[in-house]
């Protein structure tokens, strides 16, 4: 939830996996994305909203291959192109968890936004699923990767 009257603080979370590395840092691979969506949220409020996006300098690594995560099946949501691979998304967000340890505090945050490098398999990351934060939902998540606007 982001009020438009304050500034909202949204921290990014930067992922990457053994099938899809980065050679470059976060910022590099997302900035763009970052400007483009603080830019849009002052330009529609008149200025009233002010996102402050927290990058981290890297990548965090999870030691799996992204693919390991498909599960038999497909999700749909109402026919294509709402129609992705169905991930056992509990397993996936136990490893990035796991990978993030202790490195990020979120509870000063509004917002989480999960990315990962450009050249991901968005086929199969275009979905959202909630962070948990001591078993509360701090807000949803979403990735973004080269294709995702």
């Amino acid at each position: 939830q982001i009020y438009l009257n304050k500034r909202a603080n949204i921290q990014v979370i930067p992922v990457e996996f053994l099938d899809y590395p980065s050679s470059n840092s976060p910022q590099s691979d997302n900035g763009k994305y970052f400007d483009y969506i603080k830019n849009m949220y002052a330009n529609i409020t008149d200025g009233q909203v002010n996102l402050n996006f927290s990058v981290p300098s890297k990548y965090f690594k999870v030691n799996k291959r992204i693919d390991s995560y498909v599960q038999p099946g497909r999700f749909h949501h109402g026919g294509e192109p709402w129609n992705w691979p169905n991930m056992d998304m509990q397993t996936m967000m136990n490893d990035i968890s796991s990978a993030i340890g202790s490195s990020l505090d979120l509870r000063e945050n509004d917002l989480a936004f999960l990315v990962v490098p450009p050249n991901t398999n968005n086929s199969i990351l275009s979905t959202l699923c909630p962070i948990l934060i001591k078993d509360e939902i701090l807000e949803f998540i979403c990735f973004i990767g080269s294709k995702s606007f």
